[in-house]
């Protein structure tokens, strides 16, 4: 093989920023294990280490600012995820509403609002943060 398809082949390092969000992404996901006990939030069905379950944004993950806020995520079946987001988003929204209450409601789409990405430093303080709720979730707290 020529050295520049050699070169082509191999795969770029991750960037700082990159692997942060990948980080936050799973502490997301393992916040949402514990929260849910393996059950989909929407049904309440159990699902087997968490298999067939999805993470499922109301607002979504382009929004940097509240893809990992804990309001705007749920783990649910993969077919609820799919048919009713997707399909119905106004069901979906009229559910989160009712699940958060207007209060938070309210404050979930006021920290939407927000634009731009996250600078380096605050996701370094957001993996933190979630990493600090991971933990007191393993022992037993809460959110």
């Amino acid at each position: 093989m020529s050295e520049g398809v050699t070169m082509a082949m191999k795969r770029k390092k991750k960037t700082e920023r990159q692997k942060l969000i990948l980080e936050c992404d799973n502490l997301v996901r393992e916040i949402l294990k514990i929260r849910s006990k393996s059950r989909s939030e929407r049904s309440g069905k159990y699902y087997e280490d968490c298999k067939g379950l999805q993470v499922c944004h109301w607002i979504g993950r382009s929004n940097k600012r509240v893809q990992w806020d804990l309001d705007n995520v749920f783990y649910l079946g993969a077919g609820e995820h799919k048919f009713w987001c997707h399909k119905y988003p106004e069901k979906f929204r009229e559910w989160v509403k009712d699940k958060l209450g207007e209060k938070k409601f309210q404050a979930l789409i006021e920290r939407a609002r927000a634009t731009g990405t996250y600078p380096i430093t605050e996701l370094r303080q957001k993996k933190i943060s979630l990493t600090r709720k991971l933990k007191r979730m393993n022992k037993g707290g809460t959110i």
